[in-house]
């Protein structure tokens, strides 16, 4: 995993809170209390993202293998307290071969997780975790083909992407949806178009919808472009939204509380209305 195209999706994500709403800019400074303290096995560690927790906690994951820089296991997955040292309260039993890939926060203090098992062959498989970090005995793991990402939508429930996605035999579609309890959202059918090429990032909005930033081929032997669209909640095209072309696919998304998109690729920052219209009144100085 490369840590440069995170590193500059939290920058741009950042970018567009402080632009989006000048009169609350604030300085951002680094706080010198959270030292989480972790460490990779491998030479260097490559990745990790966190999603934070109501309480001020975070739940991290990525390519680390111990906290306290070695002195406590965490294979893939670790939830730290609000000064970034490790929450006694929860630990990961894994399996030597095991690892979590990806993980989101459930509503009531679960986790769903992706784990990976370096066997053969490769497996990997989405499971529950209860609040104190442990396997839930009572959820079926769901298989998978493959590596995906997880994001928590506003209304509980997960979304589940990758270029290839089949969950327990069942191709989902590039996009899969749990419901709020973790379980797999067997109504959800995305219709992502024929010519889509790559998924490249996913946003929820307020009202459940989800956007979709993607490379397209329109023309054979013609380098991709990009295009943004909308698919509703139950993962058909949202033909109220007008899908946006561009030369290259945004690259990081996010939603305004009033449903309006932050859009940025490379060093551009550009806002749409909820219905994908162009915002004239935004003009970022950045």
């Amino acid at each position: 995993m490369n840590a440069a195209p995170r590193i500059r999706k939290i920058a741009c994500f950042a970018l567009a809170l402080l632009t989006a709403n000048r009169a609350h800019a604030q300085v951002w400074t680094r706080d010198p209390n959270f030292a989480p303290a972790l460490r990779n096995d491998a030479p260097a560690l490559t990745a990790a993202t966190f999603a934070p927790l109501p309480d001020g906690r975070v739940l991290l994951f990525g390519s680390f293998t111990h906290q306290r820089n070695g002195a406590l296991p965490a294979p893939g997955l670790a939830r730290l307290s609000a000064d970034g040292s490790p929450d006694p309260s929860f630990g990961v039993t894994l399996a030597v071969n095991e690892s979590v890939l990806a993980a989101a926060p459930l509503a009531d203090g679960r986790a769903l997780a992706l784990r990976f098992a370096n066997a053969t062959p490769v497996t990997f498989a989405f499971v529950r975790l209860l609040a104190d970090g442990e396997p839930d005995p009572a959820f079926t793991p769901i298989s998978a083909n493959y590596t995906s990402n997880l994001m928590p939508l506003i209304d509980g429930r997960t979304l589940a992407w990758s270029n290839s996605l089949v969950l327990n035999g069942t191709d989902r579609h590039r996009l899969a949806q749990f419901n709020a309890d973790g379980t797999l959202d067997a109504a959800f059918d995305s219709a992502i178009p024929a010519d889509v090429a790559n998924l490249v990032t996913v946003a929820g909005q307020p009202d459940g919808k989800i956007l979709v930033s993607a490379s397209v081929n329109t023309v054979a032997n013609a380098p991709a472009t990009g295009r943004l669209f909308r698919l509703a909640t139950d993962g058909r095209i949202d033909a109220s939204f007008t899908a946006i072309a561009m030369a290259k696919p945004f690259t990081t998304l996010a939603t305004q509380p009033d449903g309006k998109i932050l859009a940025a690729v490379d060093a551009t920052l550009t806002r749409f209305a909820a219905d994908g219209s162009a915002d004239a009144n935004f003009s970022p100085q950045i």
